[in-house]
């Protein structure tokens, strides 16, 4: 297994009364991680419309297990490339609504669980996108659930950035005050030098590193050697830690540092 059994529930966050029985909508990724299907199968998800969402390639490891799970718990398998993820999880989506409205047309809130687990980030960013489209319409329940993965070391340490761009073009912004300074605030991971190469990219003026701990402590040891050089050219009042079982005070620390930075730079996440 690649994922860390564990409490299931992040603290601070959802508790095990917030769990429903059943959902309008469950989404999870087809992917060849066997944490993909660990949430669904542990918590039992249940929905009128479930989606296993794969990638087209990579059908290695644990795939074929993810995917006999999936089938046997009628989830509705799609799999798709990036190019036409969003359009078709879309169009499923609408269709699924619409067919909803018609049968139970005084309902139009939609409880929605997502199992962001194995999605990689432009799907995840694709799906986000999607949920706030509808939720103009329709009012959203959603609860994201993650499953922490246990440690294994990274594939190679010589990988070079190949794009540095924002995810997808609505998480990308400008600011119209040029002369302000340009401040990175930069999560670290344990691959090679790849926050280092991600601020000498940017050439900021200033940095800030959101720095994890994990229950998994193996990950401690990779993270500080990845990133030596950049931990110590940052001083410690830039340094701030945070839990990775503790998703909602990440948030509420980024948002309030780049609320901060906003006024006097041009902070660059």
């Amino acid at each position: 297994n690649d994922f860390y059994q564990m409490n299931l529930l992040a603290p601070g966050a959802m508790t095990a009364q917030d769990i429903l029985t059943r959902y309008d909508v469950v989404i999870c990724a087809l992917g060849y991680e066997s944490r993909a299907r660990y949430l669904a199968e542990t918590l039992g998800l249940c929905g009128e419309l479930k989606l296993a969402l794969g990638f087209g390639d990579s059908k290695t490891h644990g795939y074929q297990d993810n995917r006999r799970y999936f089938e046997a718990s009628d989830f509705e398998i799609r799999e798709s490339s990036d190019d036409v993820f969003l359009g078709s999880t879309r169009a499923r989506l609408e269709q699924f609504l619409l067919e909803r409205s018609l049968s139970f047309p005084d309902r139009r809130d939609v409880s929605v669980c997502l199992d962001i687990s194995s999605f990689s980030r432009i799907r995840l960013a694709y799906l986000v996108d999607l949920i706030v489209d509808i939720s103009v319409s329709n009012p959203i329940r959603l609860h994201v659930i993650y499953s922490i993965a246990c440690f294994s070391p990274p594939d190679r340490d010589d990988v070079p950035i190949r794009t540095a761009a924002p995810v997808t073009e609505n998480y990308a912004g400008w600011s119209v005050k040029l002369d302000l300074p340009t401040v990175a605030v930069v999560g670290l991971g344990y691959e090679h030098r790849k926050a280092l190469g991600a601020v000498e990219y940017l050439q900021a003026d200033e940095i800030w590193v959101f720095d994890p701990y994990s229950p998994i402590l193996e990950y401690r040891e990779a993270l500080n050697s990845a990133n030596d050089s950049l931990l110590e050219a940052v001083p410690n009042a830039k340094k701030i830690d945070y839990d990775v079982m503790n998703p909602h005070d990440l948030f509420v620390r980024l948002e309030s540092l780049v609320y901060g930075l906003v006024r006097e730079s041009r902070p660059v996440v």
